[in-house]
């Protein structure tokens, strides 16, 4: 039996016992199930560890993809010649993943006789590169500036993409209901003002939140909405992040020929557009689709499809995730050394970032798969 993925996904206790009872016969190299008590904490222990890097590679691609948009018209609408160089050089870094020096840029760029509508939309461009590096606390107080700004410039667009922004991070948190409540003030305020882009992003974002939660049909509903009207309005890119919302629900139902058709779908639109970011992401589901299906080969051939990209844009992130993602594999595979050595390389670029909960995940995966120390001879 192979160890099944848990990407975003709820799967029958039936299914993950067994599943996790054979992650650690091969990690420990036992004879039969886990029976002593140790055994048993391992089998916990391993459960949470593999949520945890599921989760990781979901949120990487879901924050990415369900971000609203926010226009920023009135930034440079009013803008000097060093405010624009400077909003261009971040625009430039951040298509370089090299989040924080935009984050500076963009800090740099606050000037005191700003406009609240001006303000807003750059607060909301800084705490977006706080979420994108997981720094919740931070995305979060820049949101609550924006919306406090956009609601006393009486902008109504950029108010629901703070609300929505808000709904991400406490989705990343885990406080759904919060979550749920503030997509759907999101969406109510696109409805009015009819943007359909932001109403397209705010359905999505309601369906992951529902999908994070256990419920499948409340999910599906939402993000097919959300296809529906990319579809409409020519999104492409939307099209795509909704085909690949799908796959992953499908896949967490284990409809794996489904999610397997979605994913090569939003694969072709993100070729065609030339978003190597998100056809890393695709290729990396579709590795999880053949890992599911006990196709070790296939599934490594892909995540290295991904991890190519990945190494070539410099998103040394999704770079880890994806080498961790092939430790596992190899270790399906009963390969323990390449597991070690995928897992290792993934640790270096943990600790170079400063990926600290990846790194305490990462520590885990590589103590239960090192030889125990021979006891000296006395």
């Amino acid at each position: 039996m192979e160890l099944l993925p848990l990407l975003g996904g709820a799967v029958t206790a039936a299914v993950l016992s067994a599943a996790l009872a054979s992650a650690i016969y091969l990690f420990l190299a036992r004879a039969k199930p886990p029976e002593t008590q140790r055994q048993r904490a391992l089998v916990a222990e391993l459960e949470q560890s593999l949520q945890e890097l599921r989760s990781a590679i979901a949120d990487l691609y879901e924050r990415n993809a369900g971000q609203p948009s926010v226009t920023v018209e009135a930034l440079v609408q009013r803008a000097g010649t060093e405010r624009l160089d400077r909003l261009q050089a971040a625009m430039e870094l951040r298509t370089q993943h090299r989040e924080r020096d935009a984050i500076y840029q963009l800090q740099a760029a606050f000037e005191p006789e700003l406009h609240s509508s001006e303000r807003a939309e750059l607060e909301i461009l800084v705490g977006a590169g706080f979420l994108n590096l997981s720094e919740l606390e931070e995305a979060e107080g820049y949101y609550r500036q924006a919306l406090d700004h956009a609601i006393e410039a009486g902008e109504k667009q950029t108010q629901a993409a703070a609300l929505g922004s808000l709904g991400i991070v406490y989705a990343q948190r885990g406080e759904l209901a919060k979550a749920e409540e503030h997509h759907k003030k999101a969406l109510a305020i696109d409805e009015q003002i009819g943007n359909r882009l932001g109403q397209a992003n705010d359905l999505g974002n309601l369906g992951l939140v529902y999908r994070q939660r256990g419920e499948l049909d409340k999910a599906e509903e939402h993000h097919k909405k959300a296809l529906a009207i990319d579809e409409q309005i020519g999104n492409r890119l939307g099209q795509a992040h909704d085909l690949g919302n799908l796959g992953n629900l499908y896949f967490a139902r284990g409809e794996l020929d489904k999610a397997e058709e979605l994913y090569k779908q939003a694969l072709a639109i993100h070729q065609e557009i030339g978003n190597r970011l998100s056809e890393a992401k695709d290729l990396g589901n579709l590795g999880f689709v053949y890992a599911a299906r006990g196709q070790p080969e296939a599934a490594e051939e892909y995540l290295r499809m991904a991890l190519a990209i990945q190494q070539e844009i410099g998103d040394r992130l999704g770079e880890a995730i994806q080498l961790e993602e092939l430790g596992v594999v190899y270790a399906q595979r009963r390969d323990p050394a390449h597991a070690l050595e995928h897992l290792r390389r993934a640790r270096d670029i943990f600790a170079e970032i400063g990926a600290s909960r990846q790194l305490d995940r990462v520590d885990r995966l590589i103590a239960w798969l090192e030889p125990p120390e021979r006891p000296k001879a006395p």
